[in-house]
């Protein structure tokens, strides 16, 4: 590894793999998993009772992805998914690629404006619907000819061209729609039609349209294809590590790109994925942690301070947890610390973006321990990911300073689909995506997340780190989580707002905060504002929401005058 050859003076790292790319597909990797593991459980969800072996589950894709095939789907058409965490959504994923199509991962948070938009923008030709995932939103609205067409035909109409059929999850789908279980009790699989479409899908097919959020309040479509997907998760992982894995998926749209583990895992190594009901319970969570034996889980890092803060820890067995991977906005050392304490297994604060997908950066992979503990809160980019951090002119700065985060990687995103102005923004010529993200990184290209671009605070021509802050409120031992937002200011352009979610509801004050603050953070960032709340708002994505979250501080303040 180069850190351990030479010291960095510019801020440029490459971190080649240690393995051949392979070109084959979700199928082909099902196929090899069904193989090897056939009566090995896939994918399992307690809390509704259903456990399905590989076996059986590739039975199930067979039998939809053949129904695609009748349904006239072409290598390239778009089969859209709206339905919160389920079997049938792994079930229309996996045969929607077998066949080729492009797979549209609809958030159940979607509102029917941003659904209206999307179904155009991806031109979804089927779209699989559990419309109780979404009670507020009904699609037979959004397309109201639906329940007068012939199912299975193409709509006469001008808003949505492409679009032709719902396959309903819901046992009272609507007239106009096809039944997703009675596909499966009554379909068939035609063996001869899907090997022949199996074997013309190829690696660069586009797989996923994964949604994130947009300044224009509408998501922009991140277009990946399964060589993006595949090797990103096998460029740090082997089917020979992980096929004991037992992976609990605790906080995440099976929409999300955090969800990619669970998703493609077993069809990579032959893992087992579990999965809790889409209502959030620390109870069942934790329960289930114990029941399944979980050796590795992705919690968000709310979820992760619900966990280690419970009032009843210590009655749950969790030693079967190797790694708890976490991430989604910056986690402060001292709970990193904490929480890796506590559960007694390694905490991976777990860098990535829709873009990159989730591990750009990790503290596990391909480094040792000894390097872990001298570089406390950094990261090392996992191989194959080329990265550099740049002052705003794009050049490259020296190591130890603040710059832009850029990177070149054959993991990347090919762009925003219909959406060229906004690709070109991000992504250069010659192949670098500019991902927003504020870093510096070390002689020995280790590299620490200091926050984002847009989130920079300047308060009378001084730059603030939001995260500097975060992580000297995060040691109070009254707060439980800590965000820092900017409030404007004509004077000084931006007033600094802390927002704090106190441990167990307790009084806590401003001037306790303040305070605490001085000797701990630069005399010349010390915050202005501290506000308590009892939740941070969250996008439809479930990400935190700072600028909400600023919007929530500013009418709080405003208030008090």
């Amino acid at each position: 590894m180069e850190s351990k050859m030479s010291s960095f003076t510019q801020s440029y790292v490459h971190n080649p793999l240690p393995l051949r790319f392979a070109g084959d597909t979700i199928s082909d990797n099902l196929d090899q998993s069904v193989e090897m593991f056939p009566d090995k459980e896939a994918f399992v969800f307690p809390a509704v009772g259903v456990r399905i072996t590989f076996r059986n589950f590739k039975q199930q894709v067979d039998i939809m992805a053949s129904k695609f095939l009748q349904l006239a789907v072409e290598i390239g058409d778009c089969v859209g998914i709206w339905a919160g965490t389920c079997l049938e959504w792994l079930i229309s994923f996996y045969a929607a690629a077998k066949v080729g199509a492009r797979v549209a991962q609809f958030q159940v948070g979607f509102t029917s404006q941003i659904m209206e938009r999307l179904l155009n923008v991806t031109k979804c030709k089927i779209l699989v619907n559990s419309k109780g995932d979404h009670p507020s939103v009904d699609l037979y609205e959004i397309i109201s000819e639906l329940e007068s067409c012939e199912v299975g035909t193409p709509h006469v109409q001008t808003r949505f061209p492409s679009f032709q059929t719902v396959i309903e999850m819901d046992e009272d789908g609507k007239q106009g729609s096809l039944s997703f279980q009675q596909i499966l009790t009554t379909g068939y699989v035609s063996e001869k039609e899907l090997q022949a479409r199996q074997h013309q899908v190829c690696s660069d097919n586009i797989l996923s349209l994964y949604f994130t959020s947009g300044s224009t309040g509408f998501p922009k479509c991140v277009v990946h294809t399964h060589h993006t997907q595949i090797n990103s998760q096998r460029a740090s992982n082997t089917r020979e590590k992980c096929s004991k894995a037992r992976e609990l998926l605790a906080s995440s749209d099976l929409a999300h790109i955090g969800a990619i583990r669970a998703i493609l895992f077993p069809g990579l190594f032959g893992t087992t994925s579990i999965f809790l009901p889409p209502k959030y319970s620390i109870e069942n969570t934790m329960r289930m942690l114990q029941d399944e034996c979980i050796t590795r889980t992705r919690l968000r890092p709310n979820v992760l301070f619900d966990v280690i803060n419970h009032p009843h820890f210590n009655e749950y067995n969790l030693q079967s947890l190797e790694t708890v991977f976490t991430g989604g906005y910056l986690v402060p050392e001292s709970i990193m610390k904490l929480a890796e304490s506590a559960l007694g297994c390694h905490v991976v604060d777990d860098y990535g973006s829709t873009e990159m997908i989730d591990g750009l950066f990790s503290e596990v992979y391909g480094v040792s321990s000894e390097e872990m503990l001298k570089y406390p809160n950094c990261m090392y980019p996992t191989p194959g990911n080329e990265i550099k951090v740049v002052d705003a002119g794009g050049n490259i700065v020296t190591v130890n300073t603040i710059g832009e985060l850029w990177v070149r990687s054959p993991f990347l995103f090919l762009y925003y689909l219909d959406d060229k102005e906004a690709t070109n923004k991000v992504k250069t010529s010659d192949g670098w995506f500019k991902s927003g993200d504020l870093v510096s990184m070390n002689e020995d290209g280790w590299c620490k997340i200091v926050g984002r671009l847009n989130d920079m605070i300047i308060r009378e021509g001084i730059n603030i780190y939001p995260s500097e802050i975060e992580m000297a409120i995060a040691l109070h031992p009254k707060v439980s989580q800590v965000q820092v937002v900017a409030i404007p200011d004509e004077k000084v352009h931006q007033r600094v707002c802390i927002c704090i979610i106190t441990k167990n509801s307790q009084v806590c004050t401003e001037e306790e905060i303040l305070k605490f603050c001085h000797g701990r953070i630069h005399a010349a960032h010390i915050p202005d504002h501290v506000i308590f709340v009892k939740e941070f708002p969250k996008t439809f994505s479930n990400k935190l929401d700072r600028r909400q979250l600023a919007k929530v501080a500013e009418e709080k303040l405003f208030s008090k005058k």
